[in-house]
């Protein structure tokens, strides 16, 4: 997981358990339009009784399909607060603009419903979130992954979606890796990897373990490695997590072979997710002279995208995405920076 767990909000109220187990993908379901302009509310329903929602908003005329994967925070995509909407989505003010380019889709974590409000306390939020980890197994990276391939599968059997490009921003890059890698590539288009990519989740911890407290830092992340990996099982909300995040797979595992293009965008003042991560799963990708893969690096921006005066950037960064996916998406380069 790539925010500190303790600061995961989880909002009471808006989590509705539901039962687990594949069952069989459905066609897409309208269910009607959102407060969120112009996004429609869709669903995908499975004969065990589980229900993906998805926020829709179709372009003008046939375009591709951007599917985009929240981060680590469990919190709806939308929720209402003091007659404005608030969300922890990255990328959220600036996918109805996009909206015009390509038809995009925001997939609900499961067991979340949106636009209600947000959370109350902190405390209130994370005894939900402990409860659906630790109870319900939910947002452990198998369940994510799941979800996301019941979606493809459901777009792809739409007409208006077929050319389908997954876009993930940090534990949403390991959920798109996942869906790749358990859909072989089939339906595919693209994967987009945002302050998410790397080979190993303990690669990146024993990073930020270094260089918080020197080479005894990395030793305690290696030490949970060894720990975890010899017992084979876990129970505990950061050892659930540590091995779906960690040990089951990693983004480089998952798309190792697969042939379809990458998207990678990185900032390099990134303290959640250091860019070496990035650096090495580009480095190994590009062993194979036939991958397809963009690497653009961001220069003092931060987890979020936010640049050294506090600028966002990622609004800029998601339209440089969509001009690629509009492109062709094709080619391999390495690019500093945005385009002025």
């Amino acid at each position: 997981m790539r925010t500190p767990l303790f600061a995961l909000l989880f909002a009471a109220g808006l989590f509705l358990p539901c039962a687990q187990g594949e069952g069989e993908v459905q066609p897409l379901q309208r269910v009607g339009a959102t407060p969120w302009k112009p996004f429609e509310h869709y669903t995908v329903a499975r004969t065990d009784g589980s229900t993906i929602d998805l926020y829709v908003a179709k372009a003008p005329t046939p375009a591709p399909t951007v599917v985009v994967f929240g981060g680590s925070k469990c919190l709806p995509v939308v929720m209402l607060a003091e007659q404005r909407t608030v969300s922890a989505l990255m990328f959220f003010e600036h996918l109805a603009q996009e909206s015009r380019r390509v038809n995009v889709v925001v997939v609900e974590k499961r067991g979340l419903k949106s636009f209600g409000p947000p959370p109350e306390s902190e405390a209130q939020a994370l005894a939900w979130m402990q409860s659906a980890f630790e109870k319900e197994r939910l947002y452990l990276k198998e369940t994510r992954v799941q979800d996301g391939v019941a979606v493809v599968q459901a777009l792809r059997l739409d007409e208006a979606f077929r050319n389908v490009h997954l876009l993930g921003h940090s534990e949403g890059a390991d959920v798109v890796s996942g869906v790749c890698k358990a859909l072989e590539g089939e339906g595919v288009a693209s994967a987009a990897l945002m302050a998410g990519a790397g080979p190993t989740r303990f690669f990146e911890s024993a990073q930020k373990g270094r260089r918080d407290a020197g080479s005894e830092g990395a030793k305690a992340v290696f030490d949970q490695a060894l720990r975890l990996a010899a017992a084979g099982t876990a129970t505990e909300l950061e050892d659930l997590q540590a091995v779906s995040y960690g040990m089951t797979s990693s983004p480089l595992d998952d798309l190792r072979g697969l042939k379809f293009p990458v998207f990678v965008a990185h900032g390099d003042r990134d303290q959640k997710v250091p860019i070496a991560a990035a650096d090495v799963f580009v480095a190994e990708l590009l062993r194979d002279p036939a991958r397809q893969l963009h690497y653009l690096m961001l220069p003092g921006t931060n987890h979020g995208f936010r640049d050294s005066t506090d600028q966002d950037r990622s609004g800029d960064l998601l339209a440089y995405y969509v001009d690629w996916v509009l492109a062709g998406s094709s080619g391999r380069s390495v690019r500093v920076g945005l385009p002025e």
